[in-house]
């Protein structure tokens, strides 16, 4: 590991020698970034965010603070949406998340209002896909390969399982539990618990979810 070039906002953070950081991103001093790692213009990043290894992130991103973001991630990336024509616009990521391996996470689109919003507490897991104009809650856990296509809510405390798509301007209710390898077309019920071995329909109250706070 090496300090950062002087010129860059974080002229002490710890900055492995393989890394590329643009000049004009702002990375605290408590920050560590790992090989191989890409951050570019437009990126600034809270205290205490780690970076482990081959993580690009594109901007104009925000992160906040204690964030720990896996190998393989690609964060802050332009949309896949046939529509954006390089218009500007942003994701912002809250505090004490842990983005796994290969996640992905797409900015904003400016007819979605130009803005991804990941919030707190977050559990997003490896090969999970949050696409434009998402906006996900706090203490969300996104299971394996949860793909969420464009401008979903996921409300506080919800899960989704492993393998779930998740269909565009769906709403994924606060405390809901989705099973793994549910195909979601319409909004998920707060409180409930949805599966696909139950024609895809809430089924019964999320009560283990419920006692555990």
């Amino acid at each position: 590991m090496a300090p950062v070039k002087q010129g860059l906002a974080a002229s002490h953070a710890v900055i492995h020698d393989t890394a590329i950081v643009d000049p004009s991103a702002r990375i605290p001093a408590s920050c560590r970034i790992g090989p191989y790692c890409t951050v570019a213009a437009g990126v600034e990043m809270g205290e205490n965010c780690e970076l482990l290894s081959h993580v690009v992130i594109g901007g104009p991103t925000r992160i906040g603070n204690h964030n720990r973001i896996f190998p393989f991630a690609a964060i802050g990336i332009e949309p896949q949406d046939l529509k954006y024509k390089g218009e500007p616009t942003r994701l912002e990521i809250g505090d004490h998340n842990v983005i796994r391996e290969y996640v992905t996470i797409s900015r904003g689109t400016q007819g979605g209002g130009g803005l991804t919003r990941v919030g707190s507490h977050t559990l997003i897991m490896a090969y999970t896909h949050i696409a434009h104009d998402c906006v996900i809650g706090n203490h969300v856990i996104l299971a394996n390969a949860a793909t969420l296509g464009g401008h979903i809510t996921v409300e506080d405390w919800a899960v989704v399982g492993a393998l779930c798509p998740v269909h565009q301007f769906v709403r994924i209710g606060a405390h809901s539990y989705i099973g793994g390898g549910t195909t979601i077309t319409q909004d998920v019920l707060p409180f409930s618990l949805t599966s696909a071995e139950r024609d895809t329909h809430a089924f019964g109250l999320n009560k283990v979810g419920l006692e555990r706070r």
